[in-house]
């Protein structure tokens, strides 16, 4: 394939009975023909493992689905099975493991695939626990993101303000061993890694956190996990701190120069300098732009665009971004798409890890 492929998934509505699409990607980066359609009920995250595309479908009674990938065509499902709990949120591939984070009740389920994802072999999971004090969010333990890292996994969770690590030891085990705790009311939601730091988005306290990861394969590690990640503070995840705007996705550019930051009720995306991180030890505020719609759940990064997937005007919008500044520059083009929840760029692995 010698170009990409866009994947792109969607929340059902009352008008949109939910789907994941194939489209091409045209010159200069511009997004092309719809190739294909597989009418799925929200299929909120997609991701690609061999020659398949992933999807978790979003709803109670949680689901897992491969849809077999030929050439630029989506086919009908090859293998459907529960996902491990209710609502699940997002997923992120691991070689022939993949991880299921469920918004219901906080389970983090790993599932066995057989070779390109031709079959499903196995699952383990372990559900959530705890809640935090913002209600109804916060009730109770909410997993929401999945990040494969070192010998294991970091998984964020919402309701009880923590990231999470889970290793695997063998292939009947898995084992919650470490975590880092955030203020009362953050609301950890998506993950980014550059080095050893973890950029967190707080969706409930609308800051970006950071918290420093220590290698756990370090020989001169003390092996019992303890200080395996240290919380180091945040800063506001807009230029008018004080007022909530309900983060979403996050994702640092090609270069890991600077992170992309999604805030949802304030319609934007903030970008922050995250080169010299470690001097004054927090990433930088260095702009703020208009997303081109509404509520932006997720974007996704390829080369010099940023393609942002805007749920509540129902669009997808591309824009360039500036060398040197990491702004957002002109924006190149606007596509109608009912609720889109998530992009992703064949050939990146399907995640934004």
């Amino acid at each position: 394939m010698n170009q990409p492929l866009v994947l792109i998934g969607n929340y059902s509505t009352d008008t949109n009975p939910g789907s994941v699409a194939s489209v091409a990607l045209g010159q200069a980066g511009r997004l092309g023909a719809r190739l294909s359609t597989i009418p799925l009920p929200s299929p909120s995250f997609v991701a690609t493992a061999g020659n398949h595309v992933l999807a978790v479908l979003e709803e109670e009674a949680g689901a897992l689905t491969a849809l077999p990938l030929n050439e630029h065509e989506l086919g009908n499902p090859a293998w459907t099975v529960p996902s491990g709990g209710p609502i699940p949120c997002h997923l992120a591939v691991d070689g022939d493991k993949v991880g299921v984070a469920h918004y219901g009740d906080g389970t983090f389920a790993l599932h066995t695939l057989a070779h390109d994802g031709d079959a499903h072999l196995s699952e383990l999971s372990i559900r959530g626990e705890g809640s935090g004090p913002i209600h109804p969010d916060q009730d109770n333990s909410r997993a929401h993101f999945v990040l494969p890292w070192a010998n294991g996994y970091l998984v964020s969770d919402l309701g009880a303000d923590r990231v999470y690590f889970y290793e695997v030891p063998d292939a009947a085990t898995l084992n919650r061993v470490a975590e880092v705790e955030f203020p009362a009311g953050t609301g950890p939601r998506h993950l980014a890694i550059k080095d050893h730091y973890l950029f967190v988005s707080g969706e409930l306290d609308s800051r970006l956190h950071l918290v420093e990861l220590a290698d756990p394969q370090d020989p001169e590690s003390s092996g019992d996990y303890a200080d395996l990640m240290t919380y180091l503070g945040s800063e506001p995840s807009t230029e008018s701190p004080g007022v909530r705007s309900a983060p979403s996705h996050l994702a640092l550019d090609v270069a890991g120069e600077f992170l992309y930051f999604a805030n949802r009720f304030r319609d934007t995306i903030a970008v922050f300098d995250v080169r010299d991180l470690g001097s004054d030890g927090l990433p930088m505020l260095v702009g703020e732009f208009d997303c081109g719609g509404h509520i932006p759940r997720h974007f996704a990064i390829h080369e010099s665009k940023i393609y942002i997937a805007n749920q509540g005007s129902d669009s997808i919008d591309v824009f360039d971004l500036l060398p040197y500044t990491g702004f957002l520059g002109t924006k190149v083009q606007s596509v109608d798409w009912q609720a889109p929840s998530c992009l992703v760029f064949t050939g990146e692995e399907g995640t934004d890890y």
